[in-house]
């Protein structure tokens, strides 16, 4: 038998505007920038690799600070489900493990986008380059 999420008010914040502006930045503005990567074949420019990845990491920072809210609900979430199914609590956290996973999707396709521009840039430095790219001692992204 095939069991309904609940239907809680959660309170979130919609951040559908924010999710499609930065979405479209991953498509139509750093997507254009990994094309000349694929013509490389000698060097690839330390400094050209790192302004892609910068741009990359700056989009993560700003997805990952929108979804803090999911995270942030994450008992509550639990505890609702337990409440509800408690007689049966591997159901309970299959349901709200399920619920908790769809509140993340909007963020996590984001995500898995820029992680996907990452590895791409990532395995075609090592391809050309003959190397991993150099560390990133650290990062600073002012939002």
């Amino acid at each position: 038998m095939e069991h309904e999420l609940l239907n809680l008010n959660l309170d979130l914040p919609n951040h559908s505007q924010e999710l499609k502006i930065l979405k479209n930045k991953l498509l139509f503005d750093i997507e254009p920038k990994l094309k000349p990567f694929h013509s490389y074949d000698n060097d690839i420019p330390d400094k050209i690799y790192f302004n892609v990845v910068d741009e990359i990491l700056e989009i993560l920072y700003k997805v990952g600070g929108l979804s803090e809210v999911i995270f942030e609900i994450r008992n509550d979430l639990e505890e609702k489900y337990s409440y509800a199914f408690r007689h049966s609590p591997l159901l309970a956290k299959k349901l709200w493990q399920k619920h908790y996973h769809e509140l993340h999707k909007p963020y996590n396709s984001i995500k898995d986008i820029a992680f996907s521009y990452l590895d791409f840039l990532e395995l075609k430095y090592i391809e050309v380059n003959k190397r991993k790219p150099p560390v990133i001692d650290r990062i600073v992204i002012d939002c």
